[in-house]
């Protein structure tokens, strides 16, 4: 198995200027690290802790440490809000508990992370020969059940009722927050990228 086996798909994201639609190329890059996760473990059963391993660890860890929390405050500090001021009348209270358990699964997110990213670490330092499973299994089976359910409704809620300048708005914060221009910054992209790479889109 050579290291571009672990190498997550790259597919070309929207702009700033559509940050709906580039908030759900996020989700399908988390999904990929996700992916990646079972990957590594597949790797790890045949061949342990070895140096690929090692790399493919490292990318999962410098993607959930940038771009991932970019992502959580792209909506709660921006996208969310908004939702909640332009939704209709009738949506209104719904919508509040829908983001109040969108924000409580970023809480478990980030718990999840914590614990992954220990393992990680104990695997890239030699400490461990394996990536525990149950852990891992939760931390992909809290973010494809936040994705789907965050694209499915609160997602829906927003091409229904955003209007373009606020969704300017909305892309013109999430480019601020990478400290690069809008809207000629192209593609969502984290602040860091791996060795040899450019810096891949959120």
């Amino acid at each position: 198995m050579n290291a571009m086996q672990f190498q997550p798909l790259q597919h070309a994201a929207p702009g700033f200027d559509d940050p709906i639609g580039l908030l759900k190329a996020c989700h399908m890059r988390i999904e990929q690290r996700c992916a990646l996760l079972s990957r590594i473990m597949e790797h790890m059963a045949k061949h342990g802790a070895d140096q690929q391993a090692k790399q493919a660890c490292g990318m999962v860890m410098q993607y959930f440490d940038t771009a991932a929390p970019q992502h959580h405050c792209d909506e709660e500090e921006d996208l969310f809000p908004a939702l909640l001021r332009h939704a209709k009348r009738s949506q209104k209270k719904k919508l509040r508990i829908l983001i109040q358990d969108l924000e409580a699964d970023h809480v478990e997110m980030e718990r999840a992370w914590r614990t992954l990213r220990a393992n990680l670490e104990d695997v890239i330092a030699g400490r461990s020969q394996a990536l525990d499973p149950d852990i891992v299994d939760r931390f992909q089976t809290i973010h494809f059940a936040h994705i789907q359910r965050e694209e499915a409704e609160a997602f829906s809620i927003a091409a229904e009722c955003l209007p373009p300048e606020v969704l300017e708005r909305i892309g013109r914060a999430m480019a601020a927050r990478r400290n690069v221009s809008y809207p000629d910054a192209g593609p969502l992209a984290s602040t860091q990228s791996s060795p040899g790479q450019s810096a891949s889109p959120a």
